[in-house]
């Protein structure tokens, strides 16, 4: 059974830079297990649309934030600056983070065209890079640069 960790609204947020994601900061999110860094799979209602398997990460100051990838802000009708209601339901997975880079690159239509055009063991440098990061805050941190270089058309 999925247990409901969040039902308020939020404002939408974005990071600065090209390739910068949206975001949800949570500021008052308690996760059940009491993790404070890691990856938590979560369900989430954006406006009421439906995500299953959506990703959490640190801040690394106690404070979570949700990525909200542009095919959800289109259905929704949002953006930064936006207020949205957002409810929460705890699930026990972790989350892959090719896949969860992979949802990041979205965002930028052409990096990920570009991304794609590598050979695997290019594509597989970013990623083992990526995933190197001491904690999550750093692996976020190298997940938004390695969106920066692809869109710069930087080889790893």
């Amino acid at each position: 059974m999925n247990t409901l960790l969040l039902d308020e609204i939020l404002m939408l947020e974005r990071f600065p830079g090209k390739g910068g994601w949206t975001y949800v900061v949570l500021p008052q999110l308690k996760t059940p297990s009491g993790k404070l860094l890691g990856w938590d799979k979560v369900r989430a209602l954006f406006d009421e649309h439906e995500v299953s398997e959506i990703g959490l990460m640190s801040l690394g100051n106690g404070k979570r934030f949700l990525p909200v990838k542009a095919e959800i802000r289109k259905v929704i009708g949002k953006e930064a600056g936006n207020q949205i209601r957002l409810q929460l339901f705890s699930q026990t997975e972790e989350l892959d983070i090719r896949a969860e880079f992979l949802l990041c690159l979205e965002d930028d239509p052409s990096a990920l065209k570009y991304f794609k055009s590598w050979k695997a063991e290019e594509r597989d440098k970013y990623i083992s890079w990526i995933e190197q990061g001491q904690n999550t805050e750093q692996q976020v941190e190298r997940m938004a640069q390695a969106v920066d270089r692809i869109a710069a058309g930087l080889l790893f």
